[in-house]
């Protein structure tokens, strides 16, 4: 056969059980299909322990099947020969038990290409060739596509798995668009390295499919989608960036979360109007920038944040109209910025903030404004922040109830429960109830009186500059008032009743 260099069909090199080697073929060419071995189980070519003899074979027209070569060792031979995919078969290399390196170059470009247009089988063989993982990573290629991967049609989403069946690690981000209906097609991915972005999947119903994810390097956003759970995230465990849900309108929990330990960035819940609970995060115990929640109408308590321990920013909860408590949040030692809580109509207890630290940061400071069923603030945290300046400790409160209608009142019941201010210093007013005259005095140096109705509105002012003063209030009507006596740093906040 020295003198045949070229096979306009296939090639097969089968069932000869004596022969040792095909040394004696000088082929440059075939027209079809490589197949070299057996099938069905069956041993053959049971001597022959390398391919020396296709050395100079420089194309394959279609697949090369390489199966049950009991003895087969090399196959480097190989390595120059162009193939294509034509039969189905591709690059078939199975059941060669003495095989264990299959890494050659042209096999490693195959295999760098989408299993779904160039199809591959490799299984049985040792060492590096066991299988197609162990020749990808032989080769120094990654099964997956590389970089950022966008799914605009479900049909993408759909093929990936058939295109990268091995794919288990995203090096990039993973985007979403807004006719993908499912993500069923990712069920093999355990990380992505950088974000998963389903910002605007308006058809994205099922999540499942992410079911096998652990592990996100960035962020996870979901945003205007209908869907009504994200049980497809219960293998998350630690998300190094931050987590969106918002405008998910379906949305009635998030329990695909109750694995999620840890948030590295910053957690927001927005407007998601059929919530009613988080339960799903009661394994979380830190999150290392905010807490957003709101726009939530159903949402009735945050009792799955039970676990949270710290924040590594502010505080925010708006327009949560059927929240009527904070008590989830009980176990939380401290925020590192600001609180800032607006506009929860049927809040009525925040008690639970009562043991948290807290500092400004972000211009809000402590901000309490809106909720009109809330009519108690003075916890003793409050109460040491608000005898600080407001030149330090900005605060805003307003538009709440009773005695957390203003801030003037929040400080008023902080003195009567007998919380010192930031200098213990001592004030008194007297006569209380007064008709004309109002004499302060006090243990620092005055620098300030300011007088403010039960509005908030400052209705007289005087800078002083000794330990007693006196403030004539027979232009005002008859009610109550707030008088703040400013010493140094500290600030004293009294009632007084004008008759």
């Amino acid at each position: 056969m020295e003198n045949i260099t070229n096979v306009s069909g296939n090639l097969y090199i089968q069932n000869n059980g004596s022969l040792q080697n095909i040394n004696g073929l000088q082929i440059e060419t075939v027209g079809g299909w490589l197949f070299i071995g057996g099938d069905d189980n069956i041993n053959t070519n049971l001597q022959l322990t390398n391919l020396n003899g296709l050395s100079s074979l420089a194309s394959v027209a279609e697949d090369i099947y390489i199966s049950y070569n009991s003895v087969l060792t090399d196959i480097s031979a190989l390595q120059h020969t162009t193939f294509m995919p034509l039969d189905g078969y591709g690059l078939t290399i199975i059941n060669n038990p003495a095989l264990a390196v299959c890494n050659l170059p042209n096999f490693c470009t195959y295999l760098s290409n989408p299993a779904g247009s160039f199809p591959r089988n490799i299984s049985g063989n040792l060492a590096e060739c066991i299988n197609e993982v162990a020749v990808a990573e032989a080769c120094g290629i990654s099964l997956c596509p590389p970089g950022n991967v966008t799914f605009t049609t479900q049909t993408q989403v759909d093929q990936f798995i058939i295109d990268y069946p091995n794919c288990t690690q995203i090096n990039g981000y993973v985007a979403i668009g807004n006719q993908v209906q499912n993500l069923n097609g990712l069920s093999n991915i355990t990380e992505i390295t950088v974000s998963i972005d389903a910002g605007n999947a308006t058809a994205l119903v099922n999540i499942n499919g992410l079911s096998n994810l652990t592990n996100v390097g960035q962020d996870v956003q979901f945003i205007n989608t209908p869907l009504t759970n994200i049980d497809g995230l219960s293998s998350l465990t630690n998300i190094v960036g931050s987590v969106v849900f918002a405008n998910n309108i379906a949305l009635t929990n998030v329990n695909g979360l109750s694995s999620l330990t840890g948030i590295g960035g910053f957690l927001s819940i927005g407007d998601n109007t059929a919530l009613t609970n988080v339960n799903g995060l009661s394994s979380l115990t830190g999150i290392g920038g905010f807490l957003s929640i709101g726009g939530n109408a159903a949402l009735t308590n945050v009792d799955g944040l039970s676990s949270l321990t710290s924040l590594g920013s502010y505080l925010f909860f708006e327009n949560n109209a059927a929240l009527t408590n904070l008590d989830g949040l009980s176990n939380l030692e401290s925020i590192t910025h600001d609180i800032y809580i607006v506009d929860n109509i049927a809040l009525s207890d925040i008690s639970a903030l009562q043991n948290t630290t807290f500092g400004p940061y972000d211009g809000y400071g402590l901000t309490i404004t809106g909720n009109t069923a809330l009519a108690v603030c003075n916890l003793p945290n409050f109460c040491t922040y608000l005898a600080n300046s407001s030149d330090t400790h900005p605060r805003i409160i307003a538009g709440n109830l009773a005695e957390c209608i203003n801030e003037e009142a929040v400080a008023a019941a902080c003195d009567a429960m007998g919380v010192d201010d930031f200098n213990n210093i001592e004030v008194t007013a007297y006569p209380n109830p007064v008709q004309s005259v109002l004499t302060l005095s006090s243990s620092n140096e005055i620098s300030n009186i300011t007088i403010v109705n039960m509005l908030g509105q400052k209705v007289l002012s005087a800078n002083v500059r000794s330990t007693e003063a006196q403030m004539d209030l027979r232009a005002l009507p008859a009610g109550s008032y707030f008088v703040k006596v400013s010493a140094g740093q500290a600030v004293k906040t009294i009632r007084i009743l004008k008759q």
